[in-house]
């Protein structure tokens, strides 16, 4: 079940890019209008284990897991910071055996932007 939902996304995500070599995803929700996500704070994330764990990594990777579930190639990146200082993430995803790509798409967008060398507010 889980390879044939991967072979649909897949093919999905070919198709919605087009002739492009790769594609471009939030790594984590927006602090934006169309997102309700807030960065928690350190007291909130000081959890072990349980339920109150298990759901504050799920709001974390839910934007993540699903291209780490299929195997493709993909790198983070920082692509600016929001009006309150808090860094907005970017994950850059290759075709299947693609990782050199996704590695050069990733050093060439830190070359032409200078968000890696800045720390949030």
């Amino acid at each position: 079940m889980i390879r044939a939902a991967a072979v649909l996304f897949i093919s999905a995500l070919a198709m919605s890019v087009g002739a492009a070599d790769q594609a471009s995803v939030p790594s984590a929700p927006s602090h934006g209008p169309v997102v309700s996500f807030q960065t928690p704070t350190i007291g909130e994330t000081d959890i072990s284990t349980g339920d109150a764990a298990a759901e504050m990594l799920g709001r974390f990777v839910r934007l993540t897991r699903p291209i780490s579930y299929l195997g493709l190639p993909v790198v983070s990146a920082n692509a600016g910071f929001t009006n309150a200082g808090m860094p907005i993430g970017m994950q850059l995803i290759a075709p299947p055996l693609g990782e050199s790509a996704a590695l050069r798409a990733a050093h060439a967008f830190q070359r032409a932007t200078d968000w890696h060398l800045r720390a949030p507010l």
